[in-house]
């Protein structure tokens, strides 16, 4: 029970951040909510902006300005990443894109493998 009530009281914890909220211009604090963490306007409950954390990935649907932002499916409750401007776009993907892909000829090859250093 201890730890039941310690998670509660941890949940309960409001963490102000450096984002202002574009309706009434009071700084957005992170919350915990039945899905997660989320951001929400410190005006609460007369201003009621609140939206997902963004994972600070460019979005790369075609023509999109948005952020993907880590979601969870209904059924499996699996991780999945979709765009933050949905349902203007339907962008999702499994993993997060990589942001720089290695080109196999600009990578110098090697003659040895290094393995873990044998003691004597």
């Amino acid at each position: 029970e201890k730890a039941k009530t310690a998670m509660e009281s941890i949940k309960k914890i409001v963490v102000e951040t450096k984002e202002i909220c574009e309706e009434c211009g009071r700084p957005m604090v992170i919350k915990w909510g039945r899905r997660g963490k989320f951001l929400s306007c410190s005006g609460f409950p007369k201003c009621k902006v609140a939206r997902s954390i963004t994972t600070g990935v460019k979005c790369p649907g075609p023509g999109c300005d948005g952020e993907l932002v880590e979601r969870r499916s209904r059924k499996r409750g699996s991780r999945f990443y979709g765009c933050s401007k949905f349902p203007k776009c339907t962008y999702t993907a499994n993993k997060l894109p990589e942001e720089e892909i290695i080109d196999k000829d600009k990578v110098p090859e090697t003659d040895t493998v290094k393995g873990p250093e044998k003691k004597e």
